[in-house]
């Protein structure tokens, strides 16, 4: 069994060293969220960028959203 990494995570995931996993997983959602938003940002079936579901949550968590990771950064 060859390890690409052996005892170390790669290299994308290196961020997540010492984190909680809580932490992981709020990043991993508002990655998630972000990568919807760009995806559908530009849909030409949309007359107004709100009709598109993944538009709209990202707007409704955005302030939650930005609170927690001022709140990691001032850590």
């Amino acid at each position: 069994m060859n390890r690409k990494y052996g005892a170390l995570p790669p290299p994308e995931a290196a961020w997540q060293i010492g984190k909680t996993a809580k932490f992981i997983t709020r990043i991993n959602e508002i990655s998630r969220r972000l990568e919807e938003y760009h995806k559908h940002l530009n849909d030409p079936y949309t007359f107004y960028p709100d009709e598109v579901d993944a538009v709209r949550e990202l707007k409704t968590h955005a302030a939650e959203d930005i609170e927690f990771l001022l709140g990691e950064i001032r850590k």
